[in-house]
């Protein structure tokens, strides 16, 4: 919706807002069954996601093959309804002098589902679908801007003098999910049904009243045997994405106001020069004060010559400062409960993290625009610093001293948790590209007109100090800092066509992405090591794969029917292309899944849509 009401020549109402309801669903990776599983030793050496046997409360043992025979692939769904409006008041209090007041509401909420799963704690007793929980965020902000216009004689142009206020509110919540979606259930802990006494070791145990009950009436309980089913412990949550603990749910507000000022003019003909700060103030992070210098010259009639120099300060969000998710993952075609926690939880903060502050950087820009004829285009080189970048550590392998931790923190699952990740300021960044946009308008006459354009972006990753870490517990590793400087295409471009003739709009673009490398370390090495060691096996060290790159090809044709109705019927990736395999010998696919997690090209082929767009 988009709409404004003139009250009078000098006072203009405006509004604007959205809403969108929309909903997804896709398949985790399959759980396979073991029936063999238990048996010691095992025949195939397979250790099955549906085991180990448990023993239940009458004595007799269980395994998750009674429940999914076939075994399972749960199928992880989300609910996005998200809306925003604005509104506003603007105008003029003298003919040199504007305002605009504003004020602005946005929501967005996320709720999350998962079916044809379990939790494993829960044995036979557990539920095959969960609500795991929902995330909220929604921002409420008021601004107002001034502009007044002061002559000055040595200028070309009046010095536009724009200044104004901002008082901000952020909120995010992580709301709880079902109980059965993170609690433990009986089978997260040994003997859930007091079978056995608690003699030391486990060889000179014998079986309780209860225990006795059991094998009168014919359970092969051994309480003396470690291997005794009545012992094994099973995961925690529902499989796949355990729900929001209560623990660590609830919300957390923020607000923050900011002042700023912006010069601008035309000193002479041909030089445009600005100059803007911003002194910004958050009741978490304390304040700060931003600027931008920023000039114009032009050259000739036709090309003009741009250049701006500033900083930027960026405090960490709230869902940054709260956000705790644990999830199943393969990191080597084995699933690993992998956890992500808030830089102060006390697993973070046990493992050598510290609380986060605001990013700071800085911005260079240089460049120009100019137009011949009907091609217009820009082109513009820039470098951005940036210090205390956000990024979350390295995968920390859960040790037992890790994992007493975890279950002094009173963290779901914590028994059964094989990494741990969180968020810190890691390391200062240089990003250095260039950026071109090229456009074209050619008139046919009655054939109609075609719009050409041609964007092409280049860029460089480089880390700087890493700042996280010390030499005996270090958080980013050579595989990491490969990542980032490796890990996405430093080219991209895409080339788009459009025609119109009559009633009839098409388009055809085609997307280039440039080959990029991914890369793994899978020698066991201890983490006061940063640099990936070399093995028999993996004589390199640190393993590549080269990624290739991709054209993908798009075309849409809409007709305008009467009374503002259009109707658009489209396609991406029309020539159904796929990205490269990822190499088994990177550990990043199995199960089935032949596609790398970080590929950056989809996984679905061609995707085909229908739009209808009434304008009132």
């Amino acid at each position: 919706m988009n709409a404004g009401y003139k009250v009078s020549d000098k006072i203009d109402l405006y509004a604007f807002a959205n809403y969108s309801n929309s909903e997804g669903s896709g398949d985790f990776n399959y759980r396979f069954p073991d029936p063999e599983f238990g048996q010691t030793p095992n025949p195939n050496g397979s250790q099955g996601t549906l085991g180990p046997a448990i023993r239940l409360q009458n004595g007799t043992t269980w395994t998750g093959t009674s429940k999914f025979p076939a075994g399972y692939t749960p199928r992880f769904s989300g609910n996005v309804i998200d809306y925003s409006v604005t509104a506003g008041v603007r105008g003029e209090l003298t003919p040199r002098l504007s305002y605009d007041a504003t004020v602005r509401y946005g929501y967005n909420k996320i709720s999350y589902g998962l079916e044809e799963t379990q939790n494993p704690s829960y044995g036979p007793a557990s539920p095959t679908s969960f609500s795991p929980g929902d995330l909220v965020a929604d921002e409420t902000a008021f601004n107002l801007d001034f502009s007044y216009e002061m002559p000055v004689a040595m200028f070309a142009s009046p010095l536009t003098i724009s200044y104004g206020a901002e008082y901000r509110s952020e909120g995010y919540e992580l709301v709880e999910g079902d109980t059965a979606s993170w609690a433990a259930g009986p089978y997260a802990r040994p003997d859930p049904w007091g079978f056995c006494n608690l003699a030391q070791p486990i060889a000179t145990r014998t079986a309780t009243a209860a225990g006795l009950a059991v094998i009168a009436a014919g359970s092969t309980l051994n309480c003396a045997n470690a291997n005794d089913p009545v012992y094994r412990l099973l995961g925690v949550g529902s499989d796949g994405f355990p729900g929001n603990n209560p623990d660590y749910s609830g919300a957390i507000d923020r607000a923050s106001y900011a002042v700023y000022v912006d010069l601008e003019a035309d000193v002479t003909d041909k030089l445009f020069v600005g100059v803007a700060g911003r002194f910004e103030d958050y009741e978490d992070f304390g304040s700060t004060t931003d600027g931008k210098i920023a000039a114009r010259y032009e050259l000739t009639d036709d090309i003009n010559l741009r250049a701006s120099i500033g900083t930027g300060f960026r405090a960490p969000t709230p869902g940054q400062l709260s956000t705790a998710n644990v999830s199943t993952r393969f990191p080597a075609s084995e699933p690993v409960a992998s956890g992500l926690f808030p830089a102060t939880n006390p697993v973070s903060l046990f493992l050598g993290a510290k609380p986060l502050e605001p990013e700071r950087s800085k911005n260079y820009s240089a460049g120009l625009t100019a137009a011949v004829g009907d091609f217009n285009f820009t082109l513009d080189f820039y470098q951005i610093d940036i210090e205390g970048q956000f990024y979350a550590t390295r995968s920390i392998t859960v040790t037992p001293t890790i994992q007493t931790a975890l279950i002094a923190a009173n963290v779901p699952g914590a028994s059964t948790i094989g990494a741990v990740q969180f968020f810190q300021n890691a390391f200062d960044s240089v990003t250095k590209g260039v950026d071109f946009v090229g456009t074209y308008r050619a008139d046919f006459g009655d054939y109609g007109t075609t719009n050409f354009t041609l964007s092409a972006n280049y860029n460089t990753f480089k880390v700087g100090d890493i700042l996280i870490g010390s030499p005996s517990a270090l958080l980013f590793l050579e595989e990491d800092v490969y990542d980032f400087e490796n890990g996405v295409p430093e080219f991209k471009s895409n080339f788009t066509v459009n025609h119109s003739i009559g009633k009839f709009t098409g388009m055809m673009r085609a997307n280039y992405w440039g080959e990029y490398t991914a890369s793994n370390c899978l020698t066991s090495q201890p983490i006061s090591v940063f640099k990936c060691p070399t093995s028999t096996v993996y004589p390199e060290g640190l393993i590549k794969q080269k990624l290739g790159s991709e054209v993908l090809i798009d075309m849409e044709v809409s007709y305008d029917f009467p009374k503002d109705v259009i109707v658009t019927l489209g396609a991406r990736n029309i020539t159904n292309e796929y990205p490269d395999e990822g190499s088994a010998r990177l550990g990043e696919t199995g199960n089935g899944r032949v596609y790398r997690s970080d590929s950056l090209v989809d996984w679905q082929g061609t995707y085909y849509y229908l739009k209808i767009k009434k304008t009132f």
